[in-house]
């Protein structure tokens, strides 16, 4: 297999970003329909303006409309079907920039969501290499050469979301939600799952948007809870022009019953990101961890860079490619493998959202992740690619 440095992958995104952006189109001035449409939408009037836009052309600016009058009026489903087709008529960067605030505004809208997720991937650690063929932790042992199997692993992840609280003003926004998330995984020797149950609230304010998170976590393998946590979290995300930056932190406390151990996580980190329709910035992490049944302390540090692509094509095609360099330095010396661990992951994925097709009122997104993962300790070394295939419905 031919292996390409970490940073040619960034580079072959944005020679296509350069390659693939369209010139610039020009657009007719809209028709008077229009014109007393987004007069009426101005004024308060949600259904004058639905009537005005029944004849008009097919456009982003009538579709877009279209979504924002059926949100003010609570027709989310109808809304949502205008939100899709305003996304595939969406091409210049101002129009893709207000598709993401109207895809935003309808996620804090809707009642509730529902999402599943279908990926496949080949097993766990198929590059991987150590000198004993079974790791044994508590009660639990792990059987490496299982791993090593050729074959691929099945995962379903369904999640459920329903808004609890949502309050509004000129200036400020506060959205209270509960959130349940599921992960299946399948195994050649079982199976692992988990379960993330937890409380988000979202403050919307003229400088951002602060998020904050409570729950609970729960991690079994083979029908065994190997981890148990609770966790809080939360983040700032504000823009300055074409900058985005975000902030964010998450602390866990956490329980191992096999290991009869207890002990606490954290982790903070920074990220920006330059430009509109094509991104770049660089990201950087920091954490820890502390174990109670044994004083030792573990911290690390991560830093890389992140590179996204926005594309909209024909026929209400539309997606995005996402690259990222990340190189992960463990500091202290691994207990299991008595050295110090050090990463270098580099990670493509390419998505594709067909907006006009639905299959019972769920949009599909299609996508597909290739990881290379590079470590001190070849236990922690892969190179795999995942396919998925995802569908989420709002109500």
């Amino acid at each position: 297999m031919i292996r390409l440095p970490p940073w040619s992958l960034l580079a072959v995104i944005a020679l296509a970003t350069v390659l693939a952006t369209p010139t610039a189109v020009a657009q007719s001035p809209p028709t008077p329909r229009v014109d007393d449409a987004v007069a009426a939408y101005n004024t308060g009037q949600f259904e004058r303006c639905v009537d005005l836009l029944s004849g008009a052309a097919p456009s982003f600016g009538s579709h877009f409309l279209r979504a924002l009058c059926n949100l003010e009026l609570g027709r989310f489903v109808t809304a949502r079907r205008y939100i899709l087709l305003s996304a595939s008529y969406a091409r210049t960067d101002s129009q893709i920039e207000n598709q993401r605030a109207l895809e935003a505004t309808y996620e804090d809208r809707v009642p509730y969501s529902v999402r599943l997720g279908v990926s496949i991937r080949p097993s766990d650690n198929v590059d991987r290499i150590t000198s004993s063929d079974t790791i044994t932790i508590g009660d639990l042992e792990f059987d490496v050469s299982d791993n090593r199997e050729d074959g691929y692993n099945l995962i379903l992840e369904p999640g459920l979301t329903v808004r609890l609280l949502r309050v509004q003003s000129a200036t400020r926004s506060l959205l209270i939600s509960a959130n349940g998330d599921y992960r299946y995984e399948t195994l050649s020797d079982g199976f692992r799952d988990d379960w993330d149950l937890g409380l988000r609230a979202a403050l919307g304010l003229e400088t951002g948007v602060v998020r904050a998170g409570l729950g609970r976590t729960t991690q079994r393998y083979r029908e065994v809870v190997t981890e148990q946590a609770w966790y809080s979290q939360a983040s700032f995300a504000t823009s300055f022009g074409l900058l985005s930056i975000q902030v964010d932190g998450r602390a866990e406390r956490i329980i191992w019953p096999e290991l009869d151990n207890t002990g606490w996580s954290q982790e903070a980190g920074v990220a920006a990101l330059y430009g509109r329709r094509f991104r770049l910035g660089p990201v950087l992490r920091l954490g820890a961890v502390n174990t109670d049944a044994v004083t030792q302390e573990r911290d690390w540090w991560a830093a890389g860079l992140i590179a996204e692509y926005d594309f909209g094509g024909p026929f209400g095609l539309r997606g995005g490619v996402a690259a990222q360099f990340i190189e992960t330095d463990y500091r202290q010396r691994q207990p299991f493998f008595g050295e110090t661990r050090k990463d270098k992951e580099t990670a493509v994925e390419a998505s594709l959202i067909p907006d006009r097709l639905q299959v019972f009122g769920f949009a599909p997104r299609l996508s597909v992740r290739h990881e290379d993962r590079r470590s001190s300790i070849a236990f922690y070394s892969y190179d795999r690619i995942e396919f998925g295939f995802g569908v989420a419905r709002a109500f």
